[in-house]
């Protein structure tokens, strides 16, 4: 997905204004009650900004605690999905992601050449989420936070928010790194080991 050329038919799909900064936030497939959580504070702490809009993907075993979407014009848009299905649409139209570690969220990150601020699940067998995202952080494609600092998560989204070139820099970053998966790419890396 060419997130540029389809940004604005995306957000026309999922109802977003073209001005404002939409942070998507996605706790994997079984969604994520720490993230879930923060995201509350920050509905709380944004919730009068214009400016912004969140689409929280709260997992459907979250849906029916999940606070009420809100959609005034004049403050913040916050719309709460349990499953999504428009994930292409979703990574076209956000400005920033902010998810779990799982290896298929990393790969569409990458893929997509979308920012992020990855949150790894520190129970995961081996920790492996930690090790997952060190790719995109190690490029610069992504921030990362451990799940006892999500208290910083809004000072860092605001930090991104306001930060346009740092933000085009990690879009950059996590295209190249997700070169290898699209195309032909991974092909020729199959074929090359195989011999």
């Amino acid at each position: 997905v060419d997130r540029h050329a389809h940004r604005r038919s995306a957000r026309t799909v999922l109802g977003v204004p073209e001005e404002r900064f939409l942070v998507t936030v996605v706790g994997g497939s079984q969604g994520s009650g720490a993230l879930n959580a923060a995201v509350g504070d920050l509905v709380a702490r944004w919730g009068h900004d214009p400016g912004l809009a969140i689409r929280h993907i709260v997992g459907t075993r979250f849906l029916a605690e999940a606070m009420p979407a809100r959609h005034d014009l004049d403050a913040m848009l916050y719309d709460v999905i349990g499953f999504e299905d428009q994930m292409a649409q979703v990574y076209a139209a956000s400005d920033l992601v902010v998810g779990r570690g799982g290896a298929s969220t990393v790969v569409e990150l990458s893929v997509t050449g979308t920012p992020s601020i990855l949150v790894p699940w520190a129970q995961a067998a081996d920790d492996h989420q930690r090790a997952n995202v060190a790719g995109l952080v190690d490029v610069g494609a992504a921030d990362t936070l451990d799940d006892t600092h999500l208290a910083e998560l809004g000072d860092r989204i605001d930090a991104l928010r306001h930060d346009a070139h740092r933000l085009a820099g990690m879009a950059a970053a996590a295209k190249e790194a997700g070169e290898i998966h699209r195309g032909d790419r991974i092909i020729a890396v199959i074929e090359e080991v195989a011999r």
